[in-house]
């Protein structure tokens, strides 16, 4: 309904806009022809960007990892919401009365339409017609004055009779021959969706106006004389039944339709006053333009490639400053993180290691460490990554294990990776995983899956061990959102960390993971400008009793439709009912998926009003 009501307001204004600008600029023009083309085309566009409006591009970083709540272990995942639980307690709201009337409005044009076309439809289907001068004539006494009806004449036979027969058919075969049909066509089914807008009936009286003053130039360009035409019509002042798809001889008749006949034709130049509608055009594209939220991920490496024969002395971000030789590639973060100081080096360098008390750590392309300082600030060696070789051969150790929910089910397709690697897998249909990793790497194991808590199991390795067995358990985790925090935050990203760059020339296999949380139209933005448009409406249903602050938690099934809706935490009921009815009214998500299957996601989102 709000989609709807915005379409309607969007174009009314368009067409308002326009019909003003016809009115002052170009209703007295003699130039009939370029004014039909305005009113016609200027209507479609008044349409179109309501129905179709334009969008300009938004870019908004994405967070780093999603927020996880405190209410899982309060989260009831077995509600069969049903429209009671959450339904207004008022009945009907503002916009189901507005939507009502509309469409008992609507309803009424279109019959009225229905109604009116309903005897010309019968008399062409029941008669024949007669071929006078190259027109379909279709004689009947139900309507005095004659009229062409799409690419038919309907006439009574008595104007037969009469001498200025040949005048009458000349001015129906021009509305005719010109398919003046297909312009009432349009504009009488607009009337039926924008009724409630007076500017769509003057547009209504302005085409059919135009196009009674091109049918007129059009029997005097023949060289009937204007007086006797006039006077032709003047006599034809008669009640008539009007008909909303016919134009009738004796429409518009007025001082302005004989002045037209007669007046001086319009210079050339002032057509040039419909330029004015770019203006209007470029205002209503400004109006109706719609951002398009894209989500921009931030940069998390750099990679530096020194040319043969070339050296580069580089700052990093900690401070540290390395002399990079020719032939090297390095590659490091944009940021180190608290606990933690990596960079990959493939070729030479030498480090002259920043203060701090974080180790600082040197690897190879392949994740091995060729270098590491403990002690503060001090030139490391220099380093060269192809001397780095191992003294012993290591041996393989084989990992395995299962993976399952906290109900004891197998979860096929989680994923189960060594941290700051691109080694890992995925666990089989009945949960089972294996894996092999180097018995003198230091390493830990994170398994994760969309909608679970991600866990990562240090490993400490004795030699006496050959193999390790793991029993994994996942917990079912709430994800949450603070609506505060939306519109600084873009898409909820997947839990597990992300993999480490990757060289591609390297033979070692790489692994990816393939997981997705569930998506809003448009991503947070998209959820953040929902609640802020829910928030005013509810403001204005529940007044000063709407103050507080609630926490509703609902799930994201399969399908992407949002079910188990649950008050977890409240400070009024108010601010509960208003909180439920955030969840409910939301739209369809793209549902989170698990390497492909779609999967279930629960979410709580804090609401402060």
């Amino acid at each position: 309904m709000e989609v709807l009501l915005e379409i309607l307001i969007r174009a009314s204004i368009g067409i308002a806009l326009f019909y003003a600008l016809y009115w002052l600029l170009l209703r007295q023009s003699t130039h009939f022809k370029a004014n039909r083309l305005f009113l016609l085309i200027s209507l479609m566009v008044a349409v179109l960007l309501a129905l179709v409006p334009i969008q300009y591009q938004v870019l908004v970083q994405t967070p780093s990892s999603p927020a996880l709540s405190d209410y899982s272990g309060v989260f009831n995942r077995d509600i069969a919401n049903t429209p009671n639980d959450v339904q207004n307690s008022n009945g009907i709201s503002l916009l189901g009365v507005l939507l009502i009337i509309y469409s008992i409005g609507a309803a009424i044009v279109l019959l009225r339409l229905l109604i009116q076309c309903r005897k010309p439809m019968l008399i062409i289907t029941q008669s024949k017609p007669k071929k006078i001068y190259d027109c379909l004539i279709y004689e009947n006494k139900e309507f005095n004055s004659p009229f062409s009806f799409f690419n038919r004449i309907l006439i009574n036979p008595e104007y037969f009779k009469q001498d200025e027969i040949y005048d009458i058919l000349t001015h129906e075969k021009v509305h005719i021959q010109e398919r003046h049909w297909i312009d009432l066509f349009i504009i009488e089914l607009l009337t039926v969706f924008f009724w409630f807008n007076p500017f769509i009936w003057f547009f209504e009286r302005a085409i059919k106006q135009n196009h009674e003053y091109l049918a007129d130039k059009g029997v005097l360009s023949l060289g009937h004389s204007p007086v006797r035409y006039q006077a032709l019509l003047i006599n034809r002042l008669m009640g008539t039944q009007v008909i909303g798809l016919a134009n009738h001889f004796n429409s518009s008749l007025g001082l302005n339709r004989f002045k037209m006949m007669t007046k001086e034709k319009t210079s050339k130049r002032k057509l040039f006053r419909m330029i004015w509608g770019v203006p209007v055009l470029a205002l209503l594209l400004m109006a109706f333009a719609q951002p398009d939220y894209k989500m921009q991920t931030q940069e998390k490496t750099k990679t530096v490639k020194i040319p043969e024969n070339k050296e580069l002395e580089h700052t990093l971000p900690d401070g540290t400053v390395v002399t990079i030789m020719g032939g090297t590639t390095f590659t490091y973060p944009v940021k180190f993180t608290e606990d933690k100081r990596e960079v990959t080096l493939d070729g030479e360098a030498y480090f002259n290691v920043s203060d701090s008390k974080v180790p600082f750590v040197v690897k190879n392309k392949k994740g091995e460490i060729i270098g590491s300082n403990n002690s503060g600030s001090e030139m490391l060696k220099p380093i060269n990554s192809t001397d780095y070789t191992k003294s012993e051969k290591s041996t393989p150790i084989k990992v395995k294990g299962t993976v399952k929910d906290d109900k004891g089910n197998p979860m096929p397709g989680a994923s189960i990776v060594l941290r700051g690697t691109t080694t890992g897998t995925v666990a089989d249909k009945d949960g089972t995983f294996k894996l092999e990793v180097l018995e003198d790497k230091e390493w830990s194991l994170v398994v994760s899956y969309v909608g679970y808590k991600t866990i990562e199991n240090q490993v400490e390795f004795f030699q006496d061990k050959t193999d390790l067995d793991f029993k994994i358990v996942l917990q079912r985790e709430v994800i949450s959102i603070d609506s505060k925090e939306m519109e600084n935050a873009g898409d909820v990203p997947p839990p597990p960390p992300p993999a480490p760059e990757f060289d591609e020339n390297s033979d070692k296999p790489v692994f990816f993971i393939v997981e997705s949380m569930p998506e809003y139209k448009q991503g947070r933005y998209g959820l953040a400008q929902y609640v802020k448009k829910q928030k005013r409406k509810l403001k204005a249903k529940f007044g000063k009793k709407l103050e507080g602050k609630a926490t509703v938690g609902f799930t994201v099934d399969t399908k992407g439709n949002v079910t188990n809706i649950q008050l977890l935490d409240k400070t009024s009921e108010t601010t509960a009912r208003a909180a439920k009815i955030i969840a409910k009214e939301m739209e369809q998500w793209k549902p989170g998926s698990q390497r492909g299957k779609k999967v279930s996601v629960d979410f709580a989102i804090k609401l402060e009003f």
